[in-house]
C-alpha cells in the first residue's frame, strides 16, 4: 500500500483554485502538436538553419478550460527532459524546448522585460534554467521571477533593447535550445495595434533573425480575433479547448488518488460519479479534486476512502460549480438581458452557426416581447462575442472553409443560463399545475417525457427541482429506462449522477442497462456500469452478456461485448484499455 501523502494534498487544497493540476491528463495531440511547432524553429545539425516564419498558435477557450494547465504541462515537459539528459538518460533527438509564460500586458507595455526573459531563455545553462523554469509552472509572474532572471543572466550584457540587440547578443548558434513564449490572456485589449510591443510581435512572427522562437497566445474564447486586429500576418493555427472525455476526467480522478497514496479499489464507481458529473470541464474537475482532498484529509479519514462521505464530497462539488457558472454570468447578461440569454441558450442545442445565432439575437430583440433587449452599448454581434468571451458558446474546430459551428462546451453552463432567465425549457413536459412530479395517463412524470425524448437540457433543468429520480410510469420504467437507448449519453450521465439506478427491472425484468446494451449504445453502457460498485455491475451485466451471447446478434459492437465481459471479470473500462492502473490494482 502507498504511503498517504498528506502534507503534499494539503499544499494542493489550501491553495484552491491557485493550485497547479497535480496531475495532467488528455490533450496529448495538443501538446505534441506545440512541441513539433516548437522544434520546427530549431536545427541540432546547423545552427544558423534556426528560425522559421509564423511559428506561432492561438490557444483559446472559455475560462477554466484548462489553457494554463497546458502551459504548465509543457514547462514539465522541458524540464523532465533536461533532467533526463542531465543524467544521461534523455532518450530524445531533439534539444529540450524551454517555455516562458508572459502576462500580455508586460508584452503591450514592456517589451524591454519580455525581451530579458527571452535572454535569459537563450542563455542560461540547463542547471539554471531548471531552477526558473519551475517559476513557470507555479504561476509566478515575471515580476515575481526577476531575481532568478538576473541570476540566470548574470555576467552577460544587460537586456537588449530590441529583436536586433538580442539577435547581438545571442545570435542563433548561442542559443541553448528552442523557446516557447507563452502570451497569457491574449485575449486583453492592451495588446492593440499601436501598443509598443505589437512591433516585437511581428518580429517573432516574421522570424527575420533566425532565432529559435515559437509564440504561443494563450486566451479566452475570443482571442483569435483579437490577435486578427494586432495586423500579424495571419495565424492559421488556432486550437480551441474544450472538456476532456468522459474516459479522460474519470482517469484523472484515478491518477489522483495514485499520486497521494490513496488506495480506491472498490471505490471506483465513485470516483466515476464524481468525474461524470463535472461535464469533462477542467474547472469542474479541479473543484472534484478539492472536494475530495478535503474530505481525505480530514482526521476521522486520513486517506482511507471507506469513511469518506461520498454525498458531502458531491454536494461540495455542486457547491462549486454553481460558484463558477454564477461567476461566468456577467451583468450583461443577469442584469440586462437574461431573458435573451437564456432563450439563446436553449435554442442553440447542439450546435448553430455564429451568423444563424446573431440573427436569433436581432430577431428577439427586435420584437416588442418584453425581456428581450440587447445589453446597453451592444449590438448582435458584440452581444455574440461577449456570449463567445464568458465561455457561454465556443467554436467546435472545423475544416478549412467549413462553417464553424457554435455550442456551449459546459452543459451544467447552459443549464444554468436557461434557468436563471426563467426561461420555461421544461413547459413542453410539465403538466398545467407545474408538479414536476405529477403523472399523466400513463404514469409517466415530466422527467420521463424529457428522458424519453432525449431530451438532455430539460432532464438536467428538471433534476435541479425536487424530482422523483426512480420514479416508475404505468410499466415500471424509470427515466433511464427510457433514455438508454437515446443518443445523448449526457442524459445518461445526468440521471445516473443523480442516483438512477441502473439496474431497475421493470414489468418484464428489462433494466437499463439491458436496454442499453441491445440498442448498442456502448457510451450509455459504460456510463451505467461505470456509476456502479464492482458487485452490482457484474450482477446487472452478467445476465445480460449470457443473452447477448445467446442470442448471438452480430449487429451489437464490441464495444459493448467489451464493456459488459469487463464488467463481469470485475474490472474497469481503465483496466482494460491499460490507460491507468492503481496502485491499489497492483497490489490485490
Amino acid at each position: 500500500m502507498a504511503r498517504f501523502r498528506s502534507e503534499e494534498l494539503r499544499r494542493f487544497v489550501d491553495r484552491g483554485e491557485k493550485a497547479p493540476p497535480p496531475v495532467f491528463v488528455g490533450r496529448g495531440e495538443l501538446i505534441a502538436e506545440i512541441h513539433r511547432m516548437a522544434r520546427s524553429v530549431w536545427s541540432d545539425s546547423d545552427a544558423i538553419a534556426h528560425g522559421e516564419a509564423g511559428a506561432a498558435m492561438v490557444l483559446q477557450g472559455a475560462p477554466g478550460a484548462g489553457k494554463t494547465s497546458v502551459v504548465s504541462q509543457l514547462s514539465r515537459i522541458s524540464l523532465d527532459e533536461i533532467t533526463a539528459a542531465g543524467e544521461g538518460a534523455g532518450s530524445s533527438v531533439h534539444s529540450p524546448t524551454r517555455v516562458v509564460n508572459i502576462p500580455a500586458n508586460t508584452v503591450a507595455v514592456n517589451p524591454e522585460q519580455t525581451l530579458a526573459v527571452l535572454a535569459a531563455a537563450a542563455g542560461a545553462e540547463p542547471d539554471q534554467w531548471t531552477k526558473l523554469g519551475k517559476s513557470f509552472i507555479k504561476g509566478s509572474s515575471v515580476n515575481l521571477a526577476g531575481g532568478a532572471l538576473r541570476r540566470a543572466n548574470d555576467g552577460v550584457p544587460p537586456p537588449p533593447s530590441d529583436i536586433g540587440a538580442l539577435a547581438d547578443q545571442y545570435p542563433p548558434d548561442r542559443w541553448q535550445a528552442p523557446v516557447i513564449m507563452a502570451i497569457d490572456e491574449a485575449q486583453r485589449s492592451i495588446l492593440g495595434p499601436d501598443a509598443p510591443g505589437t512591433a516585437l510581435l511581428q518580429e517573432l512572427y516574421d522570424n527575420s533573425h533566425n532565432l529559435p522562437i515559437s509564440v504561443l497566445f494563450v486566451g479566452l474564447g475570443n482571442t483569435a480575433d483579437r490577435i486578427d486586429t494586432l495586423g500579424l500576418s495571419r495565424v492559421t493555427r488556432i486550437r480551441t479547448l474544450g472538456g476532456l472525455s468522459r474516459e479522460e476526467a474519470r482517469t484523472l480522478m484515478l491518477k489522483f488518488c495514485e499520486a497521494f497514496g490513496v488506495g480506491i479499489q472498490g471505490y471506483e464507481h465513485r470516483l466515476n460519479r464524481l468525474a461524470d458529473m463535472c461535464d469533462g470541464w477542467p474547472r469542474h474537475l479541479h473543484n472534484a479534486l478539492q472536494a475530495l482532498g478535503r474530505e481525505l484529509l480530514k482526521p476521522g479519514v486520513r486517506g482511507d476512502p471507506h469513511p469518506v462521505n461520498w454525498r458531502r464530497v458531491a454536494s461540495d462539488l455542486q457547491t462549486r460549480c454553481r460558484e463558477y457558472c454564477r461567476g461566468q454570468y456577467s451583468k450583461e447578461m443577469e442584469l440586462e438581458a437574461p431573458t435573451l440569454t437564456a432563450e439563446i441558450m436553449a435554442g442553440v442545442g447542439n450546435g448553430m452557426s455564429g451568423l444563424r445565432i446573431m440573427s436569433r439575437i436581432k430577431t428577439l430583440s427586435d420584437s416588442a416581447a418584453d425581456g428581450y433587449q440587447r445589453p446597453g452599448g451592444m449590438d448582435d454581434r458584440s452581444f455574440f462575442a461577449h456570449l463567445v468571451q464568458k465561455g457561454a458558446l465556443q467554436g467546435r474546430p472545423s475544416p478549412v472553409g467549413e462553417t464553424t459551428v457554435y455550442h456551449c462546451p459546459i452543459p451544467s453552463f447552459q443549464s444554468f443560463l436557461v434557468d436563471a432567465g426563467n426561461f420555461p425549457v421544461a413547459a413542453p413536459y410539465l403538466p398545467e399545475s407545474g408538479d414536476p412530479n405529477e403523472v399523466d395517463v400513463n404514469g409517466r412524470t415530466p422527467l420521463h417525457r424529457a428522458a424519453g425524448a432525449g431530451d438532455s437540457l430539460t432532464a438536467q433543468s428538471l433534476l435541479k427541482r425536487d424530482v422523483a429520480v426512480n420514479a416508475r410510469d404505468s410499466e415500471s420504467h424509470t427515466p433511464l429506462h427510457l433514455a438508454a437507448d437515446r443518443q445523448e449519453p449526457a442524459l445518461t450521465a445526468a440521471l445516473c449522477c443523480a442516483d438512477a439506478d441502473p439496474a431497475a427491472e421493470d414489468a418484464v425484468g428489462e433494466t437499463p442497462v439491458s436496454g442499453a446494451a441491445f440498442a448498442d449504445r456502448a457510451d450509455n453502457l459504460d456510463i451505467m456500469l461505470g456509476s456502479m460498485s464492482g458487485e452490482a455491475r457484474a450482477l446487472a451485466a452478467g445476465p445480460v452478456l449470457k443473452r447477448l451471447r445467446a442470442k448471438n446478434d452480430a449487429g451489437i459492437s464490441d464495444a459493448t461485448i467489451n464493456l459488459l465481459e469487463a464488467a463481469c471479470t470485475g474490472k474497469t473500462r481503465s483496466d482494460r484499455t491499460g490507460v491507468i492502473r492503481t496502485k491499489a490494482h497492483e497490489s490485490s
